[in-house]
């Protein structure tokens, strides 16, 4: 029989007895032996790391669309994949993101009549997301209805897919042949950009977006670690393991990253109540991490090791060489908010989005300077309940999102972005991020729609074993 939770650090007496994990064990098509237990870890990691990082495939166009058409081709002849297919579609959650994104292209072809723009460039992004997120509800359908994960299973899965991509930069940095074939699979521009721009310390990553985006991600994933660890979702050894190839991962991947590491921290002392024990237990946490990475690089070091460390702790070597904790990166990022908008822009935007040569209108890289430049400041409110509407499902307790302790995690990623947002287009608009939160949500639907079969409480819990007259 399948086995739910084969991700989980231990399954407690509780979680064995739970009647929701009981029918979903039941309520996959496959019937799968203990032996299996590795295959059935290893391959929905696969699809999950081909989901979130779309890295290019000749002839299909990316690793997203070839998983999509994998997990329609497996699923295909199950009466279960259309089942939950059948089930997933008909919640409100999909409708809202759906009804959320077409506002948006709403509003920004009504800021081009408006101004009488031909700028359509906008459009792309927006797009993108939304394919993504179609291609990534087949994967999730066929995962779910497959292999029965539960949300706090596809958190660690996401976790772990960080953990691997952090796997293969350091084996890049290493291996020039390894970065050979890795660069098969990126973008030729961009990896070329960067190779000659950051002397081989960037572009490192098996991926489709090798900078703002894959930073952000990583950012995003010290999140999820940490509400792991807050809620027992992820052994202390394990939590070890993950926060040191993240930190490393996030080194090449970009300073971004480190941001979320502070909200990540902010979290888990929120979650842990600001108690004096909750500092002590996270400090020495910090430190075996640091002291496992220090060592590492240490085993490695060069001259190229140096310029990593240089690379990613900019700020630190600044204050030390000069007393000011300035980057290059926020110099320019501080120079660009110095822009003044007048009245008209405020209200209504220019309609204009990147330059004739292809850079961004007025050469601003600040997500709320963006919009605003672009649709005013109705477009940036518009984009911003966008994003909420993709975390509904975490913020509203009607799908279980309070129950088990995602409500807080969503608030501080909510803010995270809302953060990033001043460097780059973060709210609704970085797609790896969204497609991990959709695939989560998805997977928090799944539970809440069995829970709902085997219990009669409308909120969802199942206490006392499957209550009468509910149907399995």
């Amino acid at each position: 029989m399948a086995k739910l939770g084969f991700l989980s650090a231990g399954c407690r007496e509780s979680r064995c007895n739970d009647p929701l994990i009981s029918t979903l064990n039941e309520d996959v098509f496959t019937v799968r032996r203990a032996s299996s237990t590795l295959r059935d870890t290893v391959i929905p990691l696969l699809f999950i790391f081909m989901t979130i990082f779309s890295f290019r495939i000749p002839l299909v166009y990316n690793s997203l669309v070839l998983a999509a058409m994998g997990a329609f081709i497996a699923g295909f002849r199950s009466p279960v994949f259309w089942r939950k297919m059948g089930e997933l579609l008909r919640s409100d959650y999909l409708f809202d993101v759906l009804k959320s994104y077409f506002v948006i292209f709403f509003v920004i072809t009504v800021v081009l009549l408006y101004t009488v723009s031909s700028d359509i460039t906008i459009f792309r992004g927006y797009i993108s997301v939304v394919v993504s997120l179609a291609c990534t509800a087949v994967v999730m359908v066929f995962l779910l209805s497959k292999y029965a994960l539960t949300c706090a299973d596809v958190l660690r899965l996401v976790l772990y897919a960080m953990c691997l991509q952090s796997l293969i930069q350091i084996a890049g940095f290493v291996s020039p042949d390894v970065l050979a074939i890795v660069q098969l699979f990126q973008n030729e521009s961009d990896s070329e950009m960067l190779q000659l721009g950051y002397g081989g310390l960037r572009g490192l990553a098996l991926s489709g977006e090798l900078t703002f985006a894959l930073s952000a991600t990583y950012g995003f994933s010290f999140i999820i670690l940490f509400y792991l660890v807050v809620n027992a979702g992820i052994s202390r050894f394990s939590s070890y393991v993950a926060g040191f190839l993240l930190v490393i991962g996030s080194m090449f991947a970009g300073r971004t990253a480190f941001i979320g590491l502070a909200v990540g921290v902010l979290y888990y002392l929120s979650a842990s109540g600001f108690g004096a024990k909750a500092f002590l237990r996270l400090g020495m946490n910090i430190i075996i991490v640091l002291v496992v990475c220090a060592a590492a690089l240490t085993f490695f070091a060069s001259e190229q090791t140096e310029a990593l460390l240089r690379f990613a702790f900019e700020f630190v070597y600044a204050y030390l060489e000069g007393n000011s904790v300035e980057t290059e990166s926020t110099n320019i990022l501080m120079e660009s908010l110095r822009l003044q908008f007048d009245p008209t822009t405020l209200a209504f935007g220019d309609g204009m989005y990147t330059n004739a040569d292809g850079s961004y209108y007025k050469k601003i890289d600040s997500g709320y300077a963006r919009q605003i430049l672009f649709g005013g400041v109705a477009f940036l409110v518009v984009c911003f309940v966008n994003q909420l509407a993709v975390l509904r499902v975490f913020l509203s307790s009607v799908w279980g999102g309070a129950q088990i302790g995602l409500r807080r995690m969503s608030l501080f990623a909510y803010g995270y972005l809302a953060v990033l947002h001043v460097k780059g287009e973060a709210i609704g608009y970085i797609k790896f991020v969204q497609v991990i939160i959709f695939m989560c949500s998805l997977a928090l639907i799944h539970e809440f729609l069995v829970r709902r079969r085997i219990s009669p409480d409308p909120s969802g819990e199942c206490k006392d074993g499957p209550a009468e007259g509910c149907t399995a």
